[in-house]
């Protein structure tokens, strides 16, 4: 069962903006402004079920992908 299996009914563009490809569309803009590396992590949070950080995470299962 996956997150998307529980999550509640959200609005089309909201789905959108949730969404892996949002995040990694984020990950690559942030890797182009700043010249870091960053890292798209799951969060657990259905509200916010991705983040891009320039951290590499501690927990290592909870990378989803590395931008370099």
């Amino acid at each position: 069962m996956t997150i998307e299996d529980n999550a509640p009914a959200f609005s089309a563009r909201r789905s959108r903006l949730n969404g892996f490809d949002a995040a990694y569309r984020v990950a690559i803009s942030a890797r182009a402004a700043s010249g870091r590396d960053h890292f798209i992590v799951r969060t657990g949070n259905l509200l916010q079920p991705f983040r891009v950080t320039s951290q590499r995470p501690r927990d290592i299962s909870c990378l989803l992908a590395h931008v370099a």
